[in-house]
């Protein structure tokens, strides 16, 4: 499957599975979101990640909750 310019949610982006799949993600070309509870580890993984220029968010799950409630309206 081509990920290239897709765009994915990944909830637990902070550490385990979560973060590995980011970075996997982010190297073959997504967009990714990340989401988690922990919002300094987020920067973190952010920074990292845009060390290979992926374009990405960063919010904490309530965050996104709204922000996706407001699409729907």
């Amino acid at each position: 499957m081509d990920i290239k310019n897709k765009t994915v949610i990944i909830t637990g982006a902070s550490s385990g599975i979560g973060e590995a799949t980011a970075l996997k993600l982010s190297k073959e070309g997504a967009n990714v979101v990340l989401t988690a509870r922990r919002k300094e580890r987020l920067q973190e993984l952010k920074s990292k990640i845009e060390k290979d220029s992926v374009v990405i968010q960063t919010m904490r799950y309530m965050e996104l909750l709204k922000e996706l409630k407001k699409s729907e309206n």
